[in-house]
């Protein structure tokens, strides 16, 4: 690689190595279930590998960065997850958790965390909706 600069100019030898494969999420999209503040939804995350070689998982990482998306390791042993070469593997599991966003403010931006503090009221001409269509036009 060359680089050059006004008063000098520098050559550094690099040298590259690549393999020819892909890692893909087996399905390609996680479906979680619905989620709501305080129940968190996990899916497996599954990698196929075309790579002709092992590979170890050291991170998963989101992209966009998410932080309502937490990936778990496997806990069954302390060895790194491997990949096997045209195989797929379960790495860990992806939970989603919506509170993370929203901390204690998860619903209409009241706060939670203070018992009994939450409470919603209505002016008298609010309609009052009781499932009964009867008397709706």
């Amino acid at each position: 690689m060359r680089f050059f600069f006004v008063l000098q100019h520098l050559y550094i030898p690099i040298t590259l190595r690549t393999a020819e494969g892909s890692l893909n999420a087996v399905p390609e999209k996680l479906v979680f279930e619905r989620a709501y503040p305080g129940k968190v939804p996990f899916q497996e995350l599954r990698i196929h590998s075309s790579f002709d070689n092992y590979m170890e998982v050291r991170d998963v990482t989101f992209q966009p960065n998410d932080t309502r998306f937490i990936y778990e390791p496997p806990k069954a042993t302390a060895k790194p997850v491997l990949l096997r070469p045209g195989g797929d593997v379960v790495i860990g599991r992806v939970h989603f958790d919506a509170k993370r966003e929203c901390k204690d403010d998860c619903y209409l931006g009241l706060p939670t965390s203070i018992p009994g503090k939450c409470a919603l009221s209505a002016s008298d001409n609010v309609l009052h909706f009781s499932g009964d269509t009867r008397f709706l036009t």
